[in-house]
């Protein structure tokens, strides 16, 4: 069985790529990003993130090859929820909420 990961989840993977500081580095695959000085994606531990972008619930379709953002299972309140953000300017990688009407990626974890 597969299930969306739990915040805990997505900061124990931060945790052991290094900390959120140079998780999205490690995590993003190295093409398919747009470029930004100083920032060499690695995909060290072949996760491949890709930049898909998001739908922001209204039709809107946004930031292609600039972001990724994957759901997790965290609630915040009855309309948000977290999810795990990776953007083309950073090495990091960081839990946000939004509003559930957001188009994000999902990626599950295997029991």
């Amino acid at each position: 069985m597969a299930y969306v990961p739990s915040y805990g989840e997505w900061d124990e993977l931060f945790t052991a790529v290094g900390g959120s500081n140079v998780a999205g580095k490690m995590l993003k695959s190295e093409t398919g990003w747009q470029s930004y000085s100083g920032i060499e994606n690695s995909d060290t531990y072949l996760f491949s993130a890709l930049p898909a972008g998001y739908g922001d619930g209204d039709g809107g379709y946004y930031d292609e090859g600039n972001n990724a953002n994957f759901w997790s299972s965290a609630e915040y309140g009855s309309i948000y929820a977290y999810s795990m953000g990776l953007y083309y300017g950073s090495d990091g990688a960081n839990l946000y909420s939004y509003g559930k009407s957001y188009g994000f990626s999902v990626r599950c974890l295997k029991d």
